[in-house]
Protein backbone atom coordinates (compact mmCIF):
# COMPACT_ATOMS: atom_id res chain seq x y z
CA UNK A 1 0.00 0.00 0.00
CA UNK A 2 1.38 3.38 -0.94
CA UNK A 3 1.17 6.46 1.24
CA UNK A 4 -0.38 9.36 -0.63
CA UNK A 5 0.53 12.98 -0.09
CA UNK A 6 -1.39 15.00 2.46
CA UNK A 7 -4.47 16.73 1.12
CA UNK A 8 -4.30 19.61 3.57
CA UNK A 9 -1.96 22.58 3.73
CA UNK A 10 0.41 22.71 6.67
CA UNK A 11 0.20 26.24 8.06
CA UNK A 12 2.60 27.42 10.69
CA UNK A 13 1.99 30.40 12.95
CA UNK A 14 4.85 32.70 13.81
CA UNK A 15 6.15 32.69 17.37
CA UNK A 16 8.87 35.24 17.87
CA UNK A 17 11.76 35.42 20.33
CA UNK A 18 11.68 31.81 21.50
CA UNK A 19 14.22 29.11 20.95
CA UNK A 20 13.56 26.31 18.49
CA UNK A 21 12.49 22.85 19.56
CA UNK A 22 16.17 21.88 19.61
CA UNK A 23 16.62 24.16 22.61
CA UNK A 24 13.85 25.02 25.07
CA UNK A 25 10.09 24.84 24.85
CA UNK A 26 8.04 28.01 24.94
CA UNK A 27 7.78 28.70 28.64
CA UNK A 28 11.31 27.71 29.59
CA UNK A 29 11.08 24.03 30.61
CA UNK A 30 13.69 21.89 28.83
CA UNK A 31 12.83 18.61 27.13
CA UNK A 32 12.81 15.71 29.59
CA UNK A 33 13.83 12.09 28.88
CA UNK A 34 13.73 12.47 25.10
CA UNK A 35 16.04 10.35 22.95
CA UNK A 36 17.20 11.62 19.56
CA UNK A 37 15.11 10.24 16.69
CA UNK A 38 16.88 7.94 14.26
CA UNK A 39 15.66 7.69 10.68
CA UNK A 40 15.55 4.04 9.62
CA UNK A 41 14.10 4.75 6.18
CA UNK A 42 15.38 6.77 3.27
CA UNK A 43 14.35 10.33 2.71
CA UNK A 44 15.13 12.70 -0.12
CA UNK A 45 16.76 16.07 0.41
CA UNK A 46 15.78 18.83 -2.03
CA UNK A 47 17.97 18.89 -5.12
CA UNK A 48 17.42 22.60 -5.73
CA UNK A 49 15.85 25.53 -3.85
CA UNK A 50 14.16 28.15 -6.05
CA UNK A 51 13.26 31.57 -4.69
CA UNK A 52 10.62 32.65 -7.22
CA UNK A 53 10.60 36.44 -7.26
CA UNK A 54 12.93 38.93 -5.64
CA UNK A 55 10.34 39.43 -2.86
CA UNK A 56 11.05 35.95 -1.52
CA UNK A 57 14.52 37.02 -0.36
CA UNK A 58 14.13 40.78 0.08
CA UNK A 59 11.58 42.92 1.87
CA UNK A 60 10.74 46.41 0.63
CA UNK A 61 11.22 49.49 2.78
CA UNK A 62 10.82 53.15 2.01
CA UNK A 63 14.26 54.69 1.59
CA UNK A 64 15.50 56.78 4.56
CA UNK A 65 12.36 56.13 6.67
CA UNK A 66 12.34 52.37 7.08
CA UNK A 67 8.53 52.29 6.75
CA UNK A 68 7.24 49.08 5.13
CA UNK A 69 6.17 49.67 1.55
CA UNK A 70 2.70 48.28 2.18
CA UNK A 71 1.93 51.25 4.46
CA UNK A 72 2.83 53.73 1.75
CA UNK A 73 -0.04 55.03 -0.38
CA UNK A 74 1.86 54.49 -3.60
CA UNK A 75 3.35 50.98 -3.53
CA UNK A 76 4.61 51.29 -7.08
CA UNK A 77 6.99 54.05 -6.02
CA UNK A 78 8.72 51.59 -3.69
CA UNK A 79 9.70 49.05 -6.34
CA UNK A 80 13.20 50.52 -6.32
CA UNK A 81 13.30 51.49 -2.63
CA UNK A 82 16.05 50.25 -0.32
CA UNK A 83 15.47 46.50 0.32
CA UNK A 84 16.49 44.36 3.27
CA UNK A 85 17.13 40.61 3.43
CA UNK A 86 14.20 38.57 4.74
CA UNK A 87 14.66 36.90 8.15
CA UNK A 88 15.81 33.32 7.77
CA UNK A 89 16.91 33.56 4.14
CA UNK A 90 20.64 33.66 4.90
CA UNK A 91 20.26 30.89 7.48
CA UNK A 92 18.55 28.44 5.09
CA UNK A 93 21.01 29.36 2.31
CA UNK A 94 23.94 28.54 4.59
CA UNK A 95 22.28 25.23 5.45
CA UNK A 96 21.88 24.49 1.73
CA UNK A 97 25.53 25.42 1.23
CA UNK A 98 26.64 22.86 3.82
CA UNK A 99 24.67 20.17 1.95
CA UNK A 100 25.78 21.25 -1.56
CA UNK A 101 22.18 22.06 -2.57
CA UNK A 102 22.01 24.58 -5.45
CA UNK A 103 19.95 27.75 -5.03
CA UNK A 104 18.21 29.70 -7.80
CA UNK A 105 16.80 33.20 -7.50
CA UNK A 106 14.33 33.60 -10.35
CA UNK A 107 12.65 36.84 -11.38
CA UNK A 108 10.27 37.77 -14.17
CA UNK A 109 10.39 41.57 -14.06
CA UNK A 110 14.07 42.60 -14.05
CA UNK A 111 17.26 41.23 -15.59
CA UNK A 112 19.97 39.40 -13.69
CA UNK A 113 22.26 42.42 -13.38
CA UNK A 114 19.49 44.47 -11.77
CA UNK A 115 18.73 41.57 -9.45
CA UNK A 116 22.37 41.28 -8.36
CA UNK A 117 22.47 45.02 -7.67
CA UNK A 118 19.36 44.82 -5.49
CA UNK A 119 20.78 41.90 -3.51
CA UNK A 120 24.10 43.69 -3.11
CA UNK A 121 22.33 46.82 -1.89
CA UNK A 122 20.38 44.81 0.67
CA UNK A 123 23.43 42.97 2.00
CA UNK A 124 25.37 46.23 2.26
CA UNK A 125 22.58 47.70 4.39
CA UNK A 126 22.61 44.62 6.60
CA UNK A 127 26.39 44.81 7.02
CA UNK A 128 26.15 48.44 8.11
CA UNK A 129 23.37 47.80 10.61
CA UNK A 130 24.68 47.95 14.17
CA UNK A 131 21.60 46.30 15.61
CA UNK A 132 21.83 43.07 13.58
CA UNK A 133 24.16 40.77 15.48
CA UNK A 134 23.94 38.08 12.80
CA UNK A 135 26.02 40.17 10.44
CA UNK A 136 29.16 40.22 12.57
CA UNK A 137 31.71 37.60 13.56
CA UNK A 138 33.94 37.59 16.62
CA UNK A 139 37.68 37.70 16.06
CA UNK A 140 39.45 34.79 17.71
CA UNK A 141 42.26 37.05 18.84
CA UNK A 142 41.31 40.17 20.76
CA UNK A 143 37.56 39.61 20.62
CA UNK A 144 37.03 42.40 18.08
CA UNK A 145 33.98 42.17 15.87
CA UNK A 146 34.55 42.06 12.13
CA UNK A 147 31.98 42.20 9.31
CA UNK A 148 30.67 38.91 8.00
CA UNK A 149 31.38 38.09 4.36
CA UNK A 150 28.63 38.68 1.84
CA UNK A 151 26.94 35.27 1.77
CA UNK A 152 25.30 35.91 -1.61
CA UNK A 153 28.62 36.72 -3.25
CA UNK A 154 30.25 33.75 -1.54
CA UNK A 155 27.58 31.31 -2.71
CA UNK A 156 27.73 32.70 -6.24
CA UNK A 157 31.52 32.24 -6.32
CA UNK A 158 31.08 28.62 -5.20
CA UNK A 159 28.58 28.02 -8.03
CA UNK A 160 25.82 27.25 -5.51
CA UNK A 161 23.74 30.41 -6.00
CA UNK A 162 22.43 31.14 -9.51
CA UNK A 163 20.62 34.27 -10.68
CA UNK A 164 18.03 33.73 -13.41
CA UNK A 165 15.64 36.08 -15.21
CA UNK A 166 12.86 34.88 -17.48
CA UNK A 167 13.62 37.89 -19.70
CA UNK A 168 17.03 36.48 -20.65
CA UNK A 169 18.31 33.31 -22.24
CA UNK A 170 20.38 31.36 -19.74
CA UNK A 171 24.05 30.61 -20.36
CA UNK A 172 24.77 27.07 -19.19
CA UNK A 173 28.53 26.69 -18.71
CA UNK A 174 28.28 22.95 -17.99
CA UNK A 175 27.18 22.31 -21.59
CA UNK A 176 30.61 23.23 -22.94
CA UNK A 177 32.13 20.11 -21.39
CA UNK A 178 29.65 17.68 -22.94
CA UNK A 179 30.22 15.62 -26.03
CA UNK A 180 27.96 16.10 -29.04
CA UNK A 181 26.18 12.78 -28.48
CA UNK A 182 25.56 13.74 -24.83
CA UNK A 183 23.89 17.01 -25.81
CA UNK A 184 20.92 15.15 -27.26
CA UNK A 185 19.90 14.03 -23.78
CA UNK A 186 19.60 17.58 -22.47
CA UNK A 187 16.11 19.11 -22.32
CA UNK A 188 15.08 22.07 -24.44
CA UNK A 189 16.17 25.32 -22.87
CA UNK A 190 14.80 28.86 -22.98
CA UNK A 191 11.43 27.56 -24.07
CA UNK A 192 9.98 30.66 -22.37
CA UNK A 193 11.46 32.95 -25.07
CA UNK A 194 11.23 35.93 -22.72
CA UNK A 195 7.48 35.57 -22.14
CA UNK A 196 7.38 32.42 -20.01
CA UNK A 197 6.14 34.13 -16.85
CA UNK A 198 3.71 32.44 -14.46
CA UNK A 199 1.23 30.83 -14.55
CA UNK A 200 3.09 29.38 -17.55
CA UNK A 201 5.76 27.07 -16.10
CA UNK A 202 8.29 27.89 -18.85
CA UNK A 203 10.40 30.33 -16.79
CA UNK A 204 10.63 27.89 -13.88
CA UNK A 205 11.29 24.99 -16.26
CA UNK A 206 14.10 26.96 -17.91
CA UNK A 207 15.67 27.87 -14.57
CA UNK A 208 15.69 24.27 -13.32
CA UNK A 209 17.12 22.99 -16.61
CA UNK A 210 19.97 25.50 -16.59
CA UNK A 211 22.00 23.82 -13.83
CA UNK A 212 23.49 20.39 -13.14
CA UNK A 213 23.58 18.51 -9.84
CA UNK A 214 25.40 15.51 -8.40
CA UNK A 215 22.61 13.49 -6.75
CA UNK A 216 23.20 12.13 -3.27
CA UNK A 217 23.66 8.40 -2.83
CA UNK A 218 20.62 6.26 -2.07
CA UNK A 219 20.69 3.52 0.53
CA UNK A 220 20.25 2.49 4.12
CA UNK A 221 20.98 3.95 7.53
CA UNK A 222 24.48 5.19 8.41
CA UNK A 223 25.62 4.75 4.81
CA UNK A 224 24.97 1.00 4.71
CA UNK A 225 24.29 -0.19 1.17
CA UNK A 226 24.51 3.31 -0.30
CA UNK A 227 24.61 3.46 -4.08
CA UNK A 228 26.06 6.60 -5.59
CA UNK A 229 24.58 8.16 -8.69
CA UNK A 230 26.67 7.55 -11.78
CA UNK A 231 26.72 11.00 -13.36
CA UNK A 232 25.71 14.63 -13.06
CA UNK A 233 22.28 15.49 -14.38
CA UNK A 234 19.55 18.11 -14.49
CA UNK A 235 17.64 18.46 -11.16
CA UNK A 236 14.37 16.57 -11.08
CA UNK A 237 11.48 18.98 -10.56
CA UNK A 238 9.82 16.64 -8.06
CA UNK A 239 12.90 17.09 -5.87
CA UNK A 240 12.82 20.90 -6.13
CA UNK A 241 11.23 23.28 -3.62
CA UNK A 242 9.90 26.65 -4.78
CA UNK A 243 9.52 29.59 -2.38
CA UNK A 244 6.82 32.15 -3.21
CA UNK A 245 5.93 35.37 -1.39
CA UNK A 246 2.60 37.15 -1.06
CA UNK A 247 4.51 40.45 -1.32
CA UNK A 248 4.77 39.85 -5.07
CA UNK A 249 1.05 40.58 -5.35
CA UNK A 250 1.88 44.27 -4.98
CA UNK A 251 3.01 44.10 -8.62
CA UNK A 252 -0.34 43.00 -9.97
CA UNK A 253 -0.10 44.79 -13.31
CA UNK A 254 2.22 42.30 -15.03
CA UNK A 255 1.64 41.99 -18.75
CA UNK A 256 0.16 38.81 -20.12
CA UNK A 257 -1.86 37.65 -17.12
CA UNK A 258 -4.35 34.91 -17.92
CA UNK A 259 -7.15 36.02 -15.61
CA UNK A 260 -5.48 35.82 -12.19
CA UNK A 261 -4.95 38.98 -10.15
CA UNK A 262 -2.38 37.33 -7.85
CA UNK A 263 1.19 36.83 -9.04
CA UNK A 264 1.99 34.65 -6.03
CA UNK A 265 -0.89 32.33 -6.87
CA UNK A 266 0.24 32.15 -10.51
CA UNK A 267 3.74 31.19 -9.39
CA UNK A 268 2.37 28.45 -7.13
CA UNK A 269 0.40 27.13 -10.11
CA UNK A 270 3.53 27.25 -12.31
CA UNK A 271 5.41 25.21 -9.70
CA UNK A 272 2.51 22.76 -9.58
CA UNK A 273 2.60 22.41 -13.37
CA UNK A 274 6.33 21.59 -13.09
CA UNK A 275 5.75 19.04 -10.35
CA UNK A 276 7.67 20.95 -7.66
CA UNK A 277 6.69 21.51 -4.04
CA UNK A 278 5.80 25.06 -2.98
CA UNK A 279 6.44 26.97 0.25
CA UNK A 280 4.33 30.13 0.52
CA UNK A 281 5.64 33.03 2.63
CA UNK A 282 2.60 34.97 3.84
CA UNK A 283 3.42 38.55 4.82
CA UNK A 284 1.41 40.36 7.46
CA UNK A 285 0.23 42.94 4.92
CA UNK A 286 -0.67 40.39 2.20
CA UNK A 287 -2.76 37.31 2.92
CA UNK A 288 -2.23 34.00 1.14
CA UNK A 289 -4.06 33.64 -2.17
CA UNK A 290 -3.03 30.05 -2.89
CA UNK A 291 -4.14 27.88 0.02
CA UNK A 292 -5.43 25.29 -2.43
CA UNK A 293 -2.11 25.21 -4.35
CA UNK A 294 0.70 25.71 -1.81
CA UNK A 295 2.14 22.75 0.08
CA UNK A 296 3.18 24.80 3.10
CA UNK A 297 2.31 28.29 4.34
CA UNK A 298 4.55 30.17 6.79
CA UNK A 299 4.81 33.76 7.88
CA UNK A 300 8.60 33.64 8.02
CA UNK A 301 11.43 31.23 7.35
CA UNK A 302 12.52 31.96 10.89
CA UNK A 303 15.77 32.98 12.54
CA UNK A 304 17.60 31.07 15.24
CA UNK A 305 15.77 33.12 17.89
CA UNK A 306 12.33 31.99 16.68
CA UNK A 307 10.32 29.14 18.18
CA UNK A 308 9.68 27.57 14.78
CA UNK A 309 12.00 27.75 11.77
CA UNK A 310 11.95 26.19 8.32
CA UNK A 311 14.95 23.91 7.83
CA UNK A 312 16.12 21.70 4.97
CA UNK A 313 14.80 18.67 6.84
CA UNK A 314 11.37 20.30 7.00
CA UNK A 315 11.19 20.62 3.21
CA UNK A 316 12.60 17.17 2.44
CA UNK A 317 10.45 14.21 1.37
CA UNK A 318 9.07 13.13 3.77
CA UNK A 319 9.29 16.27 5.90
CA UNK A 320 7.21 18.55 8.07
CA UNK A 321 4.93 19.71 5.25
CA UNK A 322 4.48 16.71 2.91
CA UNK A 323 5.13 12.99 2.70
CA UNK A 324 5.82 12.13 -0.92
CA UNK A 325 7.26 13.76 -3.98
CA UNK A 326 5.00 15.93 -6.13
CA UNK A 327 3.85 15.10 -9.66
CA UNK A 328 2.91 17.68 -12.32
CA UNK A 329 -0.73 18.62 -11.75
CA UNK A 330 -3.17 21.38 -12.64
CA UNK A 331 -5.13 23.54 -10.19
CA UNK A 332 -7.82 20.86 -9.88
CA UNK A 333 -5.32 18.09 -9.11
CA UNK A 334 -5.40 16.42 -12.52
CA UNK A 335 -2.16 14.97 -13.92
CA UNK A 336 -0.57 17.01 -16.71
CA UNK A 337 2.53 16.93 -18.90
CA UNK A 338 4.71 19.96 -18.15
CA UNK A 339 6.00 20.39 -21.70
CA UNK A 340 2.47 20.16 -23.14
CA UNK A 341 1.31 22.88 -20.75
CA UNK A 342 4.26 25.08 -21.73
CA UNK A 343 3.58 24.58 -25.44
CA UNK A 344 -0.07 25.57 -25.01
CA UNK A 345 0.82 28.74 -23.10
CA UNK A 346 3.61 29.73 -25.46
CA UNK A 347 1.61 29.17 -28.65
CA UNK A 348 -1.12 31.44 -27.35
CA UNK A 349 1.25 34.13 -26.09
CA UNK A 350 3.29 34.21 -29.30
CA UNK A 351 0.12 34.58 -31.36
CA UNK A 352 -1.10 37.38 -29.10
CA UNK A 353 2.26 39.19 -29.17
CA UNK A 354 2.58 38.90 -32.94
CA UNK A 355 -1.00 40.02 -33.36
CA UNK A 356 -0.42 43.13 -31.28
CA UNK A 357 2.86 43.90 -33.03
CA UNK A 358 1.55 43.48 -36.57
CA UNK A 359 -2.12 44.34 -36.21
CA UNK A 360 -3.07 40.93 -37.55
CA UNK A 361 -5.56 38.40 -36.26
CA UNK A 362 -4.30 35.50 -34.13
CA UNK A 363 -4.82 33.12 -37.07
CA UNK A 364 -2.74 35.27 -39.41
CA UNK A 365 -0.07 35.89 -36.80
CA UNK A 366 0.29 32.18 -36.14
CA UNK A 367 2.45 31.70 -39.26
CA UNK A 368 5.06 34.19 -38.01
CA UNK A 369 7.94 33.08 -35.88
CA UNK A 370 9.40 34.15 -32.58
CA UNK A 371 11.94 36.32 -34.37
CA UNK A 372 9.24 38.93 -34.89
CA UNK A 373 8.22 39.02 -31.23
CA UNK A 374 10.93 41.58 -30.63
CA UNK A 375 10.20 43.40 -33.90
CA UNK A 376 13.05 41.76 -35.87
CA UNK A 377 12.97 40.13 -39.31
CA UNK A 378 12.66 36.34 -39.70
CA UNK A 379 15.98 34.57 -40.05
CA UNK A 380 17.07 32.10 -42.71
CA UNK A 381 15.83 29.13 -40.71
CA UNK A 382 12.47 30.83 -40.20
CA UNK A 383 12.08 31.54 -43.93
CA UNK A 384 13.10 27.97 -44.79
CA UNK A 385 10.48 26.65 -42.41
CA UNK A 386 7.78 28.86 -43.92
CA UNK A 387 8.72 27.81 -47.47
CA UNK A 388 8.71 24.16 -46.44
CA UNK A 389 5.18 24.58 -45.18
CA UNK A 390 4.15 26.10 -48.53
CA UNK A 391 5.75 23.35 -50.67
CA UNK A 392 2.81 20.91 -50.48
CA UNK A 393 0.54 23.69 -51.75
Amino acid sequence: MTISASTFVHRRSRLINHRTSHGRRRGGAPHQNLQPMVMLRNFDLPETLIFYGIDTILTRTVACTGIPSSTNQDKKSNLHAAPTVRPGVIRIMEEAQSLDIPIIILTERINTQQMIEKVQQATNLNDKSKNNSKNINHNNGDGDQIPKKNIFHQLSQQNILHYRSSLEEFVVEEDSGLEEDEMQYLPDRFVGKGIGHAPCPAALYDAINSIMVEPKGFGGSAGFGVKNWEARRIPLSQHCVVFVSSASDDDGDEEGKEGSTSISRDRCLAARYCGARTMYIEDVENTCTAEDLADGIVQTLGTEEDWQIVTIDDISSPGSFWLNMMQPKDAQGGRVDTEDVIQEFMDRRIRERNSKAGGKSEEEADVFTEGQIEGGEPGEEDLARILADLDPL
